[in-house]
């Protein structure tokens, strides 16, 4: 527990504020800052684990990660002391840090849960942690209760401490009110018994209860829509409390008129050519929808060319029930102008990770040349890819004119066009809303906002919290 007594928070409010920064912080963000500081003399003996939970999305998150990385560092004397991760490449590269499971050597295919580190790799790891103090993890609410796990196994190995996490202090940033993981139960979740033994075989000390160690510290400014109404809105979204006010709002400023696709490019062409400085985007909750408006993107685009996927060795019988397992495409078709998407990291190009979007601006024989942004533009070959004992080339990107929520999370636009029909999961519209900076640019091709629901768990979770730790909460 970080602050176990009123007399420890009685002392922690009397203790002076940091001095400013070149950022305005607010007295919540202040407040906080300084409670994580007060912990730094004593981390060796009392480690910290604390959630700065980000509710809304916009509340100045990215500006405390950055503050109190420069915190750790600067109080520890090294520019290593503080070791920033996150879930996805996006979001890792955002943060100026690398992925979880980069950052600890762990793999990140499913049924390799648990996997024993090379000799080698737990050198190059060991050498590469040696005077870190403090591991922040951003997008928490998309790390299982595995992961954060094997994160912990990977540290007590690594550290040669049996303590959780290796004796390394560690602070997590998030909303549980955000999509929540597909293959594994979120941290806050159980530990699925079947993966115990697979720890036991690594590590002594077990610590399969991990989130109980957590306080949780919130940040309650939205800077990234608008203030005022906007900011309530998506607190309501967020809580599915929707008032009938926000709906009319949603109505008469947001609802597209039907759902063909033809009607959602004409109101994302519209919202370019009204804004032109202004990024949008469409977000869908189904591959299947995604795969299906890129192609109707695509095809009334000029310059299209396929690339249709070039197997090696393999005859035509085969190739046919590969695909018709696997679901893969035989081509793909890009047009000159149209968004990617990166699908794998180019290791050898710096931030090119996977899921990075840009534009495709030229098609040449041996490459297409991409533009990331106003600063990089660069030229990506085809790769090879093997999988299910299949081998092929292919260039390693997808379209990405529309893509899924999930995808689109650790990403900030000015204004979204969301495909709201048949969400199958809870905080799929709160996800993909928080994602703008601006709710009048956004659009709804339905609002049934009964459909509009809460991850499961996520509440009762932050009621719990909220149980243990009332008197810890800090708030404007």
């Amino acid at each position: 527990m970080l602050f176990s007594s009123p007399q420890q928070i009685n002392h922690l409010n009397s203790v002076r504020l940091s001095r400013p920064t070149s950022v305005q912080l607010s007295r919540n963000q202040t407040l906080i800052r300084d409670c994580v500081k007060a912990r730094f003399p004593t981390i060796a003996e009392n480690p910290f684990h604390i959630m700065l939970d980000a509710a809304p999305g916009g509340c100045g998150k990215s500006t405390m990660l950055k503050i109190l990385r420069q915190d750790v560092n600067a109080f520890f004397g090294t520019e290593n002391a503080c070791l920033v991760t996150a879930f996805t490449g996006g979001a890792a590269f955002n943060v100026g840090g690398n992925t979880i499971h980069s950052t600890l050597g762990i793999s990140p295919k499913a049924g390799e849960e648990f996997k024993r580190m090379s000799d080698s790799m737990k050198t190059h790891l060991t050498n590469q942690l040696r005077d870190v103090k403090v591991l922040f993890i951003e997008e928490i609410s998309l790390v299982s209760v595995v992961l954060l796990t094997q994160a912990s196994v990977h540290l007590q190995i690594l550290r040669n401490d049996g303590r959780p996490f290796g004796g390394l202090s560690v602070m997590v940033f998030g909303d549980f009110m955000q999509l929540l993981p597909v293959q594994h139960p979120p941290v806050f979740g159980d530990f699925p018994p079947i993966m115990k033994a697979r720890c036991e075989m690594l590590v002594e000390n077990v610590w399969d209860k991990l989130w109980k160690l957590f306080t949780v510290f919130h940040l309650t400014r939205n800077k990234r829509v608008e203030m005022g109404r906007a900011a309530d809105m998506l607190r309501e979204i967020r809580y599915t409390e929707i008032s009938e006010e926000t709906k009319e709002f949603l109505r008469k400023n947001c609802l597209l008129k039907n759902t063909f696709p033809k009607t959602i490019f004409e109101a994302l062409d519209q919202l370019q050519s009204e804004n032109p400085d202004k990024e949008f985007v469409v977000l869908a909750t189904k591959n299947a929808t995604v795969n299906r408006l890129n192609i109707c993107r695509i095809q009334n685009m000029e310059e299209r060319k396929k690339f249709p996927v070039r197997y090696i060795k393999d005859d035509e019988v085969v190739l046919a029930k590969f695909h018709e397992t696997t679901k893969r495409p035989h081509s793909m078709e890009l047009a000159v102008g149209c968004k990617v998407m990166l699908n794998v990291t180019l290791k050898k190009e710096p931030g090119m990770y996977n899921g990075r979007v840009g534009k495709l601006l030229e098609i040449q024989d041996q490459f297409l040349k991409i533009q990331f942004d106003s600063q990089t533009i660069v030229d990506v070959p085809k790769l090879f890819f093997k999988n299910n004992e299949k081998s092929w080339t292919q260039y390693p990107i997808q379209p990405a004119e529309v893509i899924t929520v999930h995808m689109s999370q650790g990403k900030t636009f000015d204004g979204v066009i969301f495909i709201s029909e048949n969400l199958f999961t809870g905080g799929l519209a709160y996800t993909a809303l928080s994602r703008c900076r601006q709710l009048r640019l956004c659009r709804l091709t339905s609002l049934r906002t009964e459909e509009w629901l809460v991850p499961d768990g996520a509440n009762e979770e932050y009621r719990r919290l909220k149980r243990r730790y009332l008197d810890m909460m800090i708030t404007d």
